[in-house]
């Protein structure tokens, strides 16, 4: 199997590579990435523009890889939303996952949120979310890996890669063939 991801970053890439591996046991796999634009803020906010820059990202995707073979295509954004409970706002962060495969079905998923401290996304987006993200406000804050806050959010526990790899999964086995099921009887 040809897969492409919209992304040359290793956590992204080995992600993919694994969920497929998961997925897919007894096929041979190549899987390349490519850097692909999302043309939208650096850190996206809210289910639609998340959505909005994995769809991007897809489609530059497309334009990058014009005239190539290949069975899957993998886009991959995270970014934050919030959920007010109990009248106080809390933010969280997940990605959303779209593959299409060679005939241009495509399915969507995103990961499981990890809650951000309000407090580094009010400095995120001080500083402009077009330039900044909060996962680099709190790597600033608590010397850890921009790419991959959710490592030490988690008490590392679990990593973005594994997180992604869960997720991608999901989206994966959509595409494996129905079983049908008759819920009448």
């Amino acid at each position: 199997m040809d897969i492409f991801v919209a992304s040359t970053g290793e956590q992204k890439l080995n992600s993919v590579r694994q969920a497929c591996e998961y997925v897919f046991p007894d096929k041979h796999l190549n899987v390349g990435g490519q850097r692909a634009k999302s043309s939208i803020n650096e850190q996206p906010e809210g289910f639609e523009e998340i959505i909005k820059g994995a769809l991007n990202r897809l489609k530059d995707l497309k334009k990058i890889i014009a005239g190539i073979r290949y069975d899957l295509l993998v886009a991959i954004e995270n970014g934050i939303y919030s959920v007010k409970t109990d009248g106080k706002e809390e933010w969280f962060d997940l990605a959303w996952i779209v593959i299409e495969d060679d005939r241009g079905n495509q399915h969507y998923g995103h990961s499981i949120g990890i809650e951000f401290p309000e407090a580094a996304v009010a400095e995120a987006r001080r500083r402009g979310f077009d330039t900044t993200t909060v996962g680099a406000v709190l790597s600033e804050w608590e010397q850890s890996n921009s790419k991959d806050p959710q490592s030490r959010l988690t008490s590392f526990i679990k990593n973005r890669e594994s997180i992604l790899e869960e997720s991608i999964r999901i989206v994966l086995t959509q595409f494996l063939p129905n079983i049908s099921t008759n819920f009448n009887n």
